[in-house]
Protein backbone atom coordinates (compact mmCIF):
# COMPACT_ATOMS: atom_id res chain seq x y z
CA UNK A 1 0.00 0.00 0.00
CA UNK A 2 2.84 2.35 0.89
CA UNK A 3 4.52 1.60 -2.48
CA UNK A 4 1.30 2.46 -4.37
CA UNK A 5 1.10 5.76 -2.50
CA UNK A 6 4.68 6.64 -3.48
CA UNK A 7 3.99 5.81 -7.13
CA UNK A 8 0.83 7.96 -7.16
CA UNK A 9 2.74 10.87 -5.64
CA UNK A 10 5.44 10.53 -8.28
CA UNK A 11 2.92 10.55 -11.15
CA UNK A 12 0.82 13.48 -9.92
CA UNK A 13 3.49 15.73 -8.44
CA UNK A 14 6.34 15.23 -10.95
CA UNK A 15 4.79 17.65 -13.53
CA UNK A 16 4.66 20.36 -10.85
CA UNK A 17 8.31 19.93 -9.98
CA UNK A 18 9.49 22.84 -12.12
CA UNK A 19 7.07 25.27 -10.50
CA UNK A 20 8.01 24.07 -7.04
CA UNK A 21 11.69 24.59 -7.71
CA UNK A 22 11.08 28.06 -9.10
CA UNK A 23 8.89 29.02 -6.15
CA UNK A 24 11.61 28.09 -3.70
CA UNK A 25 14.09 30.21 -5.65
CA UNK A 26 16.59 27.40 -6.18
CA UNK A 27 19.30 27.84 -8.78
CA UNK A 28 19.14 24.27 -10.13
CA UNK A 29 16.20 22.08 -11.09
CA UNK A 30 15.73 18.44 -11.95
CA UNK A 31 13.41 17.73 -14.89
CA UNK A 32 14.29 14.15 -15.76
CA UNK A 33 15.70 11.00 -14.22
CA UNK A 34 17.45 7.84 -15.42
CA UNK A 35 15.54 4.78 -14.29
CA UNK A 36 17.69 2.08 -15.88
CA UNK A 37 20.92 1.95 -17.89
CA UNK A 38 22.93 -1.06 -18.99
CA UNK A 39 25.43 -2.17 -21.64
CA UNK A 40 24.71 -5.30 -23.66
CA UNK A 41 26.61 -7.32 -26.24
CA UNK A 42 24.90 -8.57 -29.37
CA UNK A 43 26.90 -11.34 -31.03
CA UNK A 44 27.29 -11.55 -34.80
CA UNK A 45 29.53 -13.52 -37.16
CA UNK A 46 31.56 -10.42 -37.96
CA UNK A 47 32.10 -9.53 -34.29
CA UNK A 48 30.41 -8.51 -31.04
CA UNK A 49 28.53 -5.21 -31.02
CA UNK A 50 27.93 -3.14 -27.90
CA UNK A 51 24.61 -1.40 -27.21
CA UNK A 52 23.44 0.97 -24.49
CA UNK A 53 19.92 0.38 -23.20
CA UNK A 54 18.45 3.37 -21.38
CA UNK A 55 15.08 4.13 -19.79
CA UNK A 56 13.95 7.22 -17.97
CA UNK A 57 11.25 9.75 -17.19
CA UNK A 58 11.04 13.49 -17.99
CA UNK A 59 8.81 16.40 -17.08
CA UNK A 60 6.22 17.35 -19.71
CA UNK A 61 7.78 20.80 -19.84
CA UNK A 62 10.48 19.25 -22.05
CA UNK A 63 8.03 17.95 -24.68
CA UNK A 64 9.58 18.35 -28.14
CA UNK A 65 13.09 19.00 -26.83
CA UNK A 66 16.29 16.96 -27.00
CA UNK A 67 18.33 15.43 -24.22
CA UNK A 68 22.03 14.79 -24.75
CA UNK A 69 23.13 11.26 -23.83
CA UNK A 70 26.89 10.82 -23.27
CA UNK A 71 28.79 7.60 -22.56
CA UNK A 72 31.96 7.73 -20.43
CA UNK A 73 34.69 5.22 -19.58
CA UNK A 74 36.48 6.17 -16.35
CA UNK A 75 35.35 9.78 -16.86
CA UNK A 76 36.73 9.91 -20.42
CA UNK A 77 34.00 10.81 -22.89
CA UNK A 78 33.49 8.20 -25.61
CA UNK A 79 30.34 9.06 -27.57
CA UNK A 80 27.23 11.21 -27.40
CA UNK A 81 23.85 11.27 -29.10
CA UNK A 82 20.69 13.40 -29.00
CA UNK A 83 17.54 11.80 -27.60
CA UNK A 84 14.25 13.44 -28.71
CA UNK A 85 11.42 13.72 -26.16
CA UNK A 86 7.86 13.35 -27.43
CA UNK A 87 4.84 13.35 -25.15
CA UNK A 88 2.23 10.66 -25.90
CA UNK A 89 -0.99 11.14 -23.90
CA UNK A 90 -2.16 7.55 -24.35
CA UNK A 91 0.87 6.08 -22.56
CA UNK A 92 2.73 8.84 -20.75
CA UNK A 93 0.03 10.19 -18.40
CA UNK A 94 1.51 13.28 -16.72
CA UNK A 95 5.16 12.68 -17.64
CA UNK A 96 7.25 11.65 -20.62
CA UNK A 97 8.65 8.14 -20.60
CA UNK A 98 11.75 7.88 -22.77
CA UNK A 99 13.95 4.99 -23.86
CA UNK A 100 17.06 4.57 -25.96
CA UNK A 101 18.56 1.53 -27.69
CA UNK A 102 21.86 3.01 -28.85
CA UNK A 103 24.38 1.13 -30.91
CA UNK A 104 26.45 -0.43 -32.15
CA UNK A 105 28.77 1.75 -30.10
CA UNK A 106 31.96 0.01 -31.21
CA UNK A 107 33.32 -1.14 -34.54
CA UNK A 108 33.32 -4.95 -35.03
CA UNK A 109 37.15 -4.99 -34.90
CA UNK A 110 37.29 -3.03 -31.63
CA UNK A 111 37.79 -4.77 -28.32
CA UNK A 112 35.51 -3.59 -25.54
CA UNK A 113 37.34 -3.69 -22.22
CA UNK A 114 35.79 -4.33 -18.83
CA UNK A 115 35.60 -1.52 -16.29
CA UNK A 116 33.51 1.37 -15.06
CA UNK A 117 31.37 2.99 -17.71
CA UNK A 118 28.78 5.65 -16.97
CA UNK A 119 26.03 7.43 -18.86
CA UNK A 120 25.11 11.07 -18.42
CA UNK A 121 21.85 12.61 -19.58
CA UNK A 122 21.85 16.39 -19.85
CA UNK A 123 19.65 19.20 -21.14
CA UNK A 124 21.31 22.00 -23.10
CA UNK A 125 19.06 24.97 -23.74
CA UNK A 126 21.25 26.32 -26.55
CA UNK A 127 20.82 23.07 -28.51
CA UNK A 128 17.02 23.31 -28.70
CA UNK A 129 15.03 24.55 -31.70
CA UNK A 130 14.42 28.35 -31.55
CA UNK A 131 10.67 28.40 -30.77
CA UNK A 132 11.06 25.85 -27.96
CA UNK A 133 14.18 27.55 -26.66
CA UNK A 134 12.31 30.81 -26.10
CA UNK A 135 9.48 29.05 -24.28
CA UNK A 136 11.82 27.05 -22.05
CA UNK A 137 13.98 30.07 -21.34
CA UNK A 138 10.95 31.85 -19.97
CA UNK A 139 9.94 28.88 -17.81
CA UNK A 140 13.43 28.17 -16.51
CA UNK A 141 14.19 31.80 -15.59
CA UNK A 142 17.97 31.32 -15.95
CA UNK A 143 17.98 28.22 -13.78
CA UNK A 144 20.20 25.30 -14.74
CA UNK A 145 18.67 21.89 -15.44
CA UNK A 146 20.68 19.33 -13.49
CA UNK A 147 22.24 16.50 -15.52
CA UNK A 148 21.74 12.91 -14.37
CA UNK A 149 24.50 10.32 -14.31
CA UNK A 150 24.39 6.57 -13.75
CA UNK A 151 27.32 4.17 -13.27
CA UNK A 152 27.48 1.02 -15.41
CA UNK A 153 30.10 -1.50 -14.19
CA UNK A 154 30.84 -3.86 -17.09
CA UNK A 155 32.56 -7.27 -17.12
CA UNK A 156 33.88 -9.63 -14.45
CA UNK A 157 36.59 -8.86 -11.91
CA UNK A 158 38.82 -11.67 -13.22
CA UNK A 159 38.62 -10.41 -16.80
CA UNK A 160 39.19 -6.83 -15.66
CA UNK A 161 42.42 -7.80 -13.87
CA UNK A 162 43.63 -9.76 -16.90
CA UNK A 163 42.96 -6.87 -19.27
CA UNK A 164 44.54 -4.35 -16.92
CA UNK A 165 47.78 -6.34 -16.73
CA UNK A 166 47.83 -6.71 -20.52
CA UNK A 167 47.47 -2.94 -21.03
CA UNK A 168 50.05 -2.09 -18.37
CA UNK A 169 52.57 -4.43 -19.99
CA UNK A 170 52.06 -2.86 -23.42
CA UNK A 171 52.39 0.72 -22.22
CA UNK A 172 55.37 0.01 -19.96
CA UNK A 173 57.21 -1.37 -22.98
CA UNK A 174 56.44 1.82 -24.88
CA UNK A 175 57.64 4.00 -21.99
CA UNK A 176 60.89 2.03 -21.74
CA UNK A 177 61.37 2.31 -25.50
CA UNK A 178 61.08 6.10 -25.30
CA UNK A 179 63.53 6.27 -22.40
CA UNK A 180 66.05 4.24 -24.38
CA UNK A 181 65.62 6.38 -27.49
CA UNK A 182 66.10 9.58 -25.51
CA UNK A 183 69.30 8.24 -23.92
CA UNK A 184 70.56 7.09 -27.33
CA UNK A 185 70.01 10.56 -28.80
CA UNK A 186 71.86 12.25 -25.95
CA UNK A 187 74.80 9.85 -26.16
CA UNK A 188 75.14 9.90 -29.95
CA UNK A 189 74.84 13.68 -30.28
CA UNK A 190 77.37 14.17 -27.46
CA UNK A 191 79.87 11.97 -29.28
CA UNK A 192 79.39 13.92 -32.51
CA UNK A 193 79.63 17.25 -30.69
CA UNK A 194 83.03 16.34 -29.28
CA UNK A 195 84.70 14.96 -32.41
CA UNK A 196 87.94 16.76 -33.21
CA UNK A 197 87.70 16.44 -36.96
CA UNK A 198 84.96 17.78 -39.22
CA UNK A 199 81.49 16.35 -38.66
CA UNK A 200 80.52 13.62 -41.14
CA UNK A 201 77.26 15.24 -42.23
CA UNK A 202 76.17 12.34 -44.42
CA UNK A 203 76.59 9.81 -41.63
CA UNK A 204 74.82 12.06 -39.09
CA UNK A 205 71.97 12.77 -41.50
CA UNK A 206 71.42 9.06 -42.10
CA UNK A 207 71.40 8.32 -38.37
CA UNK A 208 69.05 11.20 -37.54
CA UNK A 209 66.48 10.30 -40.20
CA UNK A 210 66.49 6.66 -39.06
CA UNK A 211 65.99 7.87 -35.48
CA UNK A 212 63.01 10.07 -36.40
CA UNK A 213 61.52 7.26 -38.48
CA UNK A 214 61.75 4.99 -35.43
CA UNK A 215 59.80 7.58 -33.42
CA UNK A 216 57.15 7.74 -36.16
CA UNK A 217 56.87 3.95 -36.11
CA UNK A 218 56.23 4.06 -32.36
CA UNK A 219 53.51 6.69 -32.83
CA UNK A 220 51.87 4.57 -35.53
CA UNK A 221 52.02 1.56 -33.21
CA UNK A 222 50.25 3.49 -30.44
CA UNK A 223 47.56 4.78 -32.80
CA UNK A 224 46.99 1.34 -34.30
CA UNK A 225 46.74 -0.20 -30.84
CA UNK A 226 44.19 2.41 -29.72
CA UNK A 227 42.14 2.09 -32.91
CA UNK A 228 41.47 -1.54 -32.02
CA UNK A 229 40.06 -0.54 -28.62
CA UNK A 230 36.74 0.93 -27.59
CA UNK A 231 37.78 3.39 -24.90
CA UNK A 232 41.15 3.59 -23.19
CA UNK A 233 41.84 2.63 -19.58
CA UNK A 234 45.17 4.50 -19.56
CA UNK A 235 44.32 7.53 -21.68
CA UNK A 236 46.75 9.81 -19.79
CA UNK A 237 49.59 7.37 -20.51
CA UNK A 238 48.66 7.16 -24.18
CA UNK A 239 48.35 10.93 -24.62
CA UNK A 240 51.58 11.57 -22.71
CA UNK A 241 53.48 9.12 -24.91
CA UNK A 242 52.17 10.65 -28.13
CA UNK A 243 53.11 14.13 -26.91
CA UNK A 244 56.51 12.81 -25.82
CA UNK A 245 57.16 11.31 -29.26
CA UNK A 246 56.30 14.56 -31.01
CA UNK A 247 58.53 16.54 -28.65
CA UNK A 248 61.39 14.04 -28.92
CA UNK A 249 61.37 14.25 -32.75
CA UNK A 250 61.53 18.05 -32.57
CA UNK A 251 64.18 17.88 -29.85
CA UNK A 252 66.29 15.65 -32.14
CA UNK A 253 66.11 18.26 -34.91
CA UNK A 254 66.95 21.04 -32.47
CA UNK A 255 69.95 19.00 -31.31
CA UNK A 256 70.96 18.61 -34.95
CA UNK A 257 70.83 22.38 -35.49
CA UNK A 258 73.03 22.91 -32.44
CA UNK A 259 75.45 20.26 -33.72
CA UNK A 260 75.76 21.91 -37.13
CA UNK A 261 76.38 25.29 -35.50
CA UNK A 262 78.99 23.76 -33.18
CA UNK A 263 80.95 22.69 -36.27
CA UNK A 264 80.36 26.02 -38.05
CA UNK A 265 78.09 24.48 -40.67
CA UNK A 266 74.83 25.93 -41.97
CA UNK A 267 71.95 23.90 -40.42
CA UNK A 268 70.02 21.59 -42.72
CA UNK A 269 66.63 22.95 -43.86
CA UNK A 270 65.02 19.63 -42.86
CA UNK A 271 65.85 20.55 -39.28
CA UNK A 272 65.00 24.25 -39.31
CA UNK A 273 61.39 23.69 -40.47
CA UNK A 274 60.33 22.40 -37.03
CA UNK A 275 57.52 23.99 -35.04
CA UNK A 276 59.19 26.11 -32.37
CA UNK A 277 56.40 25.73 -29.78
CA UNK A 278 57.91 24.55 -26.48
CA UNK A 279 61.49 24.60 -27.83
CA UNK A 280 62.89 27.86 -26.47
CA UNK A 281 65.51 26.23 -24.24
CA UNK A 282 67.09 22.78 -24.45
CA UNK A 283 67.04 22.31 -20.69
CA UNK A 284 63.31 23.10 -20.56
CA UNK A 285 62.66 20.60 -23.35
CA UNK A 286 64.50 17.95 -21.36
CA UNK A 287 62.41 18.74 -18.28
CA UNK A 288 59.21 18.49 -20.31
CA UNK A 289 60.28 15.12 -21.69
CA UNK A 290 60.96 13.87 -18.16
CA UNK A 291 57.62 15.23 -16.96
CA UNK A 292 55.70 13.45 -19.72
CA UNK A 293 57.22 10.06 -18.90
CA UNK A 294 56.59 10.59 -15.18
CA UNK A 295 52.99 11.46 -16.04
CA UNK A 296 52.64 8.31 -18.15
CA UNK A 297 54.02 6.07 -15.40
CA UNK A 298 51.89 7.71 -12.70
CA UNK A 299 48.76 6.86 -14.69
CA UNK A 300 49.87 3.22 -15.02
CA UNK A 301 50.33 3.06 -11.24
CA UNK A 302 47.03 4.78 -10.45
CA UNK A 303 44.19 2.79 -8.94
CA UNK A 304 41.69 1.46 -11.48
CA UNK A 305 38.80 -0.51 -10.04
CA UNK A 306 35.69 -2.28 -11.28
CA UNK A 307 32.55 -1.22 -9.44
CA UNK A 308 32.42 1.08 -6.44
CA UNK A 309 35.40 1.68 -4.16
CA UNK A 310 34.95 -0.10 -0.84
Amino acid sequence: MRLQYILLCTIFFFPCFLLTQQGEGKKDIRLFTIQQARLEYEKYKWGDELFLKLNGMANRTLDGSFLKVTLFYYNTQLLSVNLPLQYAAEKDADRILFSLDWGPLNQPYQRVFSGNYSVEVSFLLDHQVPHLRSKLQENLKNREVLPQRKAIPFGSMALFQEEKEYLQSFYRERVQKMKTMYDTLRKHSSEKRNVRNALDLKEWRKWLEAFIQEINTETQLLNKFQKKQFGCLYSITRDSLIEYQDLLARFAKLTSIELYQKHNVEPDKRDTNIASFGLKRLDMVQKNLERLLEQAMADLKSEKILGEKK
